[in-house]
């Protein structure tokens, strides 16, 4: 059986200018970079860079883009080798700026807030993600996987109707829907219940990484993965993982969330799996570069590249916590080497955790 496919969701991509600038300016607030990184963008994009970057092939990344932005966005995926579809709208994709100050140590971040979507094109970006995922399952058939695709119906405004599933074959293999990012401007909380509804109805395991009121919502859903920033968590749900790890369990399975990753910088994270175990991973002996942008997908991205392959969930946040690491090393987010992942992980020190207060 091959490696699962993973469907990602990059719902507000970017293309990101970052200006190294290694000395003080002479003229005060007029800066000459000395060197200028270009690459596109979104927190989608950079787990499909990663994925891509460990030799983990089997993903489509899905991005909404707009105007000669996202002309350029799609341009450059390509170049990189990735593995992209490309949902059309009418405005404009966002511009990034950062400006790292070298000799200060100090970067300063100027995020666009990125096109607004019409309620039509939301509409039919419903139509063309199940388009996308119909045509893989439909290219898995013919390269001799065994599938077994539900008979669909596509409605105006929604997602496909499941008419009478056909009994899967024993072999058959189900995808992942990865959504990494909250969604573009002018999509609705209800639109994106529909797509994680009916993407549990059909068959698809569910992979989230996503904040704010989009969380909230998410955790309504059965999800294979939950991946959240610790800060994020506890204001949310008022649960500091890192503290409270019973209480941690009882969200887990009050939801019925398969695995629950919450992550914390250097602190590491700590992950309840399918079997109720809790584990502490983190960095030990190394210290991490200067760049922390993207650490949270390079982790995201690298667990995925292990759970598609099969592996436990031990090696998966391993390996996540290591390309991690790896990415702070590097100014473009998830721009890392298989190489120098592997290498790190005789750093990441890992252990299971009990009780309230352990840590």
């Amino acid at each position: 059986m091959g490696n699962k496919k993973f469907f990602i969701l990059n719902m507000n991509p970017g293309y990101d200018q970052w200006h190294l600038i290694c000395r003080k300016p002479a003229a005060e607030n007029v800066y000459r970079s000395d060197e200028v990184l270009r690459a596109p963008s979104g927190k989608g994009l950079n787990t499909a860079r990663l994925l891509h970057r460990v030799g983990y092939e089997d993903y489509v990344c899905i991005n909404i883009l707009g105007g000669g932005t996202g002309r350029l966005i799609s341009e450059l995926a390509r170049c990189e080798g990735l593995h992209c579809r490309e949902y059309p709208i009418q405005d404009e994709s966002r511009i990034n700026t950062c400006v790292t100050l070298e000799y200060g140590q100090k970067t300063i971040s100027y995020n666009a807030p990125g096109p607004v979507m019409s309620g039509k094109e939301a509409e039919g970006f419903t139509r063309f993600l199940c388009s996308c995922i119909s045509q893989e399952e439909q290219k898995s058939m013919g390269e001799g996987r065994p599938a077994a695709l539900e008979k669909r119906q596509i409605v105006p405004g929604g997602m496909p109707l499941i008419e009478g599933k056909v009994p899967e074959s024993p072999g058959k293999e189900k995808t992942g829907l990865v959504i990494s990012g909250a969604p573009c401007r002018g999509i609705s909380l209800e639109w994106f219940q529909d797509i994680l509804g009916e993407a549990a109805l059909g068959g698809q395991e569910l992979f989230v990484d996503i904040s704010g009121e989009w969380l909230k919502e998410a955790v309504e859903f059965p999800l294979q993965l939950l991946k959240v920033n610790r800060e994020e968590f506890k204001e949310v749900f008022h649960v500091d993982a890192f503290l409270f790890t019973e209480d941690l369990k009882r969200f887990k399975n009050g939801h019925g969330i398969e695995n629950l990753i919450v992550t914390d910088g250097k602190n590491g994270c700590i992950a309840c799996g399918s079997q109720n175990t809790y584990i502490w991973s983190r960095i030990e002996g190394m210290t991490g570069g200067c760049y922390a942008v993207g650490s949270g997908d390079s982790f995201l991205g690298g667990y995925l590249a292990c759970y598609g392959r099969g592996l436990d969930l031990k090696t998966c946040v391993e390996y996540g916590n290591a390309c991690g690491l790896a990415n702070t090393f590097q100014l473009t987010p998830a721009m890392i080497n298989k190489e120098d992942v592997e290498g790190l992980l005789q750093y990441v020190r890992t252990e299971t955790v009990g009780g309230r207060g352990h840590i």
